[in-house]
């Protein structure tokens, strides 16, 4: 083998050392080929073809490792994800089959959730401020209270959501100009929900949903926390 081959190849064998596995037996190759060429040559012809194939060599099997070590690590993390999520799918699964009671704690990760009470209206707020349902409708009022049982303070993005669901699981979004009168009529303060909850602290709040009132009246009724666990209000 020349030493314009040896010397083209040990540069090629180089340039590849970083692709995993191949790298470095490519190089290997090129270094075999390259000492055996230089047995029948001298040796300071192809010197250079030398050095490069076996930093070729070392770099490809330290790369390759390094690729097969994150690679490891990689895969270990996705399988602990998915387990946890298979895991989180079990008892989510557990819990939609479970129907809880008004005052019963619910748990929702860090925040306990209690339905403390529900109630039926045709118009909420006060003489001066009110909202009244549209025709066939009626407002239903849900009580709660929120607390806190872990050791972070948790943002308003991340509490427990309280949506309306019937028998059929239709879900219902609760009505904001609603809610907001309806705490002005009873005194609550809604807007504690909006800010973070901090540990130990618990708040009440109340949400309320329009919905058809010959629906309501004829059907079961839950308060759905986090999309997973129902409580039955009616």
């Amino acid at each position: 083998m020349s030493k314009n081959v040896a010397l083209t190849l040990g540069i090629i064998s180089f340039l590849l050392s970083g692709i995993p596995y191949f790298g470095f037996i490519f190089a290997l190759i090129i270094l075999i080929l390259t000492i055996l060429s230089i047995k029948k040559e001298k040796a300071g012809k192809k010197t250079a073809a030398l050095v490069l194939s076996i930093l070729a060599f070392v770099g490809g099997i330290i790369w390759t490792v390094s690729i097969t070590a994150l690679t490891k690590s990689t895969v270990d993390v996705v399988k602990k994800e998915v387990a946890k999520q298979e895991k989180q799918a079990a008892v989510d699964k557990k819990e939609a089959a479970k129907t809880y009671a008004i005052n019963d704690v619910v748990k929702a990760k860090t925040v306990e959730v209690s339905v403390t009470g529900v109630e039926t209206k045709e118009m909420v707020g006060n003489e001066y401020v009110n909202k009244s349902v549209s025709d066939g409708g009626i407002f239903v009022a849900v009580n709660y209270t929120l607390k806190n049982v872990g050791d972070k303070p948790v943002n308003s993005f991340s509490l427990p959501t309280i949506n309306l669901v019937d028998d059929k699981g239709t879900k219902y979004d609760f009505d904001l100009d609603a809610s907001s009168n309806y705490a002005m009529e009873k005194g609550t303060d809604n807007t504690k929900a909006l800010s973070d909850l901090n540990p130990g602290i618990s708040v009440s709040g109340s949400h309320v949903f329009e919905v058809s009132k010959e629906l309501y009246e004829s059907g079961n009724w839950y308060a759905l926390i986090n999309g997973v666990q129902k409580v039955s209000i009616k």
